[in-house]
């Protein structure tokens, strides 16, 4: 419970640094995230959000397929990402 916990703070540390223009921090606060629950899918989506705002469409589009093919994949993950990837042809 605790490390779930940690995961989510740090996902929310990244979407507060995006929001103030920090992608890089940001990212490596969504890579701490990653690092405690792999499999979950909305923090690679924000990856691929920190990605993109770094201007590396190629990482991007690589977290967003990863989203999609994911076997536990949360639909509202898959949701953003399948809009996002749109965005991206």
């Amino acid at each position: 419970m605790i490390t779930w916990l940690l995961s989510k703070a740090h996902n929310r540390r990244g979407d507060c640094l995006l929001l103030y223009g920090r992608a890089q921090d940001a990212l490596d606060a969504y890579e701490a995230a990653l690092a405690i629950t792999p499999d979950d899918d909305y923090v690679l989506y924000n990856r691929a959000r920190a990605h993109l705002a770094l201007g590396n469409p190629t990482a991007a589009k690589t977290d967003l397929n990863a989203v999609l093919d994911s076997k536990t994949s949360q639909p509202g993950a898959r949701k953003l990402a399948t809009k996002e990837l749109e965005k991206l042809k």
